[in-house]
């Protein structure tokens, strides 16, 4: 299957968010007329028969935003992503040629992408890793084949599927009601968009495995240097880091700023004399899912303390699951976990920036952890956290963290929060050589955008500022390597 990329984003967008379509990806054979006026009052390189309605295939969110979308079928998605791809490659609209940049945020705009393509969208167009090209060009794998139309099946490895279809697979491989090997069937495409990245790969990776290991004769099965393509593909299309994040490094002691290349000589911020921040690396989409599902569980917590007749403070802290149940063992007390799915998530999140850390400043890395790879101790379980953390601290009227030292090897936050979903707040910095945080007023006081990463050892004094209207709401995680 031949592949000619007239935009990468375009094409991950529809590989990732939705495995099953099938992408044709030459627009040769859907030009018709050069330049077309179109009703979103663009110009379009396709003709009339390419609009329904009132709204352009080739736009779709100018009128029926992203519930349009879902309803389209797939050859018609297949044509609005190549138009959108197409327009702006050529510069064919009235208001220019879109950056790429541009197009990929559109992109993600119209297809609600998760981690996963947000990840994807910020390598610059031709620059997506030849294992997820490759995959795209055995994206037919998915199509149509994780659930066998034909009828011909065998007793043992095929069974009436919950989708009515005849499956080559047990059902043992079905989740509910829902084939995991095709999603479409009964919960269709609104279903699939629900999932988290980490489920997304799950089912394309099940899927996968599938086709390559059962043994039938009406199965397609891949080639050795195809299946190792897929599995790298995948790996890499979950793995992949932001590109283009930013460092600076902020000195506590001259509250100035400095602009950090990748693994820069920071012997003050191991000192204790500086903090790091990064650009901003959460998806807006991803800080906000975050944020809401926090947002529901710190309303209960605060109903249950006024009605137990107890002062709301201002600061609820949601654990994620596996800080809650240590909580629970050493009988501490704490708020109600996250659920399953945003606890996934931020699982995933974290992952994400241990391996960023590890690529932009393995040297820090290995200083504080006496090991060169911060995601390794991550995902083996080697980190020893602060009590009830990794956690989401929610801040409203009047929340604030008093002056202390977290005491561990490093400290990350993430602040979830637009800066104007509240005043005040912010994160407080006293100099080591200060002599006494209760009488001298914070050297520095930094209020990140969402979705940054700050960045802090244990032995610097810090503080979270008071909210004066509004709501804050951040990940904080303090760690270091367990014992033993």
């Amino acid at each position: 299957m031949k592949i000619v990329l007239p935009s990468s984003i375009a094409i991950v967008a529809s590989l990732c968010t939705f495995p099953h379509l099938s992408v044709s990806l030459s627009s040769d054979s859907f030009l018709r007329e050069p330049i077309k006026s179109t009703p979103c009052n663009r110009i379009c390189r396709y003709n009339s028969n390419y609009y329904d309605g009132k709204v352009c295939i080739g736009c779709h969110r100018d009128e029926h935003d992203i519930a349009a979308w879902v309803s389209l079928s797939p050859k018609e998605k297949n044509y609005a992503l190549m138009d959108a791809a197409d327009r702006s490659v050529n510069g064919n609209g009235l208001d220019g040629a879109l950056s790429a940049f541009e197009l990929k945020r559109q992109a993600a705009q119209w297809l609600d992408v998760d981690a996963t393509l947000n990840n994807v969208a910020r390598h610059d167009a031709g620059s997506v890793p030849r294992e997820v090209t490759e995959l795209l060009r055995i994206n037919n794998v998915f199509e149509n084949e994780c659930c066998d139309r034909t009828g011909d099946k065998t007793p043992t490895q095929a069974s009436a599927s919950p989708c009515k279809q005849v499956c080559r697979y047990s059902k043992e491989c079905y989740d509910g009601n829902v084939c995991i090997g095709c999603y479409r069937d009964t919960y269709e495409i609104g279903n699939w968009e629900k999932m988290s990245s980490t489920e997304k790969m799950y089912a394309l990776e099940d899927a996968a495995d599938r086709r390559r290991n059962v043994e039938r004769n009406s199965s397609f099965i891949l080639s050795a240097s195809e299946k190792n393509l897929m599995q790298q593909a995948l790996l890499d299309s979950r793995n992949l880091i932001f590109t283009d994040v930013m460092w600076e490094e902020y000195d506590i002691r001259s509250d100035s700023r400095n602009k950090l290349q990748p693994d820069d000589e920071v012997s003050t911020f191991l000192n204790g004399d500086s903090v790091l921040l990064s650009s901003s690396i959460i998806s807006p989409a991803e800080c906000e899912e975050i944020s809401a599902a926090a947002r529901i569980i710190a309303n209960e917590e605060r109903s249950k303390r006024l009605s137990s007749g107890l002062s709301d403070k201002g600061l609820v802290r949601i654990p994620i699951v596996s800080a809650k149940e240590r909580a629970n063992k050493i009988g501490t007390p704490c708020a109600a976990s996250l659920d399953e799915h945003t606890d996934r998530l931020l699982t995933e999140i974290f992952g994400r920036i241990c391996k960023l850390l590890d690529k932009d400043h393995p040297s820090l890395i290995t200083s504080l952890f006496g090991q060169d790879s911060l995601f390794e101790l991550y995902s083996c379980g080697n980190l020893a956290y602060s009590s009830r953390e990794p956690a989401i601290n929610v801040y409203t009227k009047g929340g604030k963290f008093l002056p202390h030292e977290d005491g561990q090897k490093l400290t990350i936050l993430v602040p979830l929060s637009k800066c104007e979903d509240f005043n005040g707040g912010g994160t407080a910095f006293w100099c080591p050589n200060s002599t006494s945080h209760r009488i001298n007023p914070p050297s520095m006081v930094i209020r990140p955008v969402s979705g940054s990463v700050l960045l802090f050892v244990g032995s610097i004094t810090h503080a979270g500022v008071v909210v004066e209207e509004g709501e804050r709401v951040l990940f904080v995680a303090s760690f270091s390597v367990k014992r033993g």
